[in-house]
């Protein structure tokens, strides 16, 4: 293995004036003496441990943000997709006045808000069932709480980030929910819910 040698020469004497003006220049010297083949060997890996090290951090600051920028995209896309699929559910099952919401700035604990009117409990528990079945078995997804199953004329499910109502329309007008969202933003739905009012009677008569 190389080693560095230190040579030492003899120096004449000097004078005490000639010692002071000799001192810049012998540590000038010393700042500009060629390292050994060693010495430049640890100071380039140093060099490229401390550059690698840097830019680990920088893309260490950099990565987080953007999966999480990412990651919230995909979860807000997924929440609107599901909330669409249930608003669909209760116009397939002739609910009325549906109406979705995008609450997420408006409040901390969900984002989608659904909000649809029924005639009678049977109706209600028709989409409660098909509302239920179709997260769970297309979806995967599980209610946090159960419905009640009371006779009352008001239900909600809560699957997280979306929660749907679900209430009969003198229990909507009564309590005028929506009210409470005025900032929310509606969410525009891929059905027509102009030809409710025919559908409404077919689902009576049925009841």
């Amino acid at each position: 293995m190389a080693s560095c040698t230190r040579v030492l020469s003899v120096q004449p004497a000097l004078t005490a004036g000639s010692a002071i003006h000799s001192k810049p220049c012998a540590r000038a010297a010393l700042l500009q003496r060629p390292q050994c083949p060693r010495q430049q060997r640890r100071a380039a890996v140093a060099a490229a441990l401390s550059e690698e090290q840097q830019g680990g951090r920088a893309q260490d600051v950099q990565q987080p943000a953007v999966a999480a920028s990412s990651n919230g995209a995909e979860a807000e896309d997924d929440s609107r997709d599901f909330a669409v699929a249930m608003a669909k559910i209760a116009w397939e099952t002739k609910a009325e006045d549906i109406l979705l919401l995008h609450v997420a700035p408006v409040v901390y604990w969900t984002r989608y808000m659904l909000i649809c009117s029924v005639f009678s409990r049977p109706q209600l528990n028709a989409v409660l069932g098909k509302m239920t079945k179709e997260a769970a078995e297309v979806h995967g997804r599980r209610l946090s709480v159960n419905p009640t199953g009371t006779a009352g004329g008001w239900e909600l499910m809560d699957w997280g980030d979306v929660v749907v109502h679900v209430m009969t329309t003198e229990q909507r007008e009564y309590y005028a929910l929506e009210d409470f969202y005025g900032a929310a933003e509606e969410v525009s739905l891929p059905f027509d819910q102009s030809d409710e009012a025919a559908a409404v009677d077919s689902w009576s008569k049925k009841l």
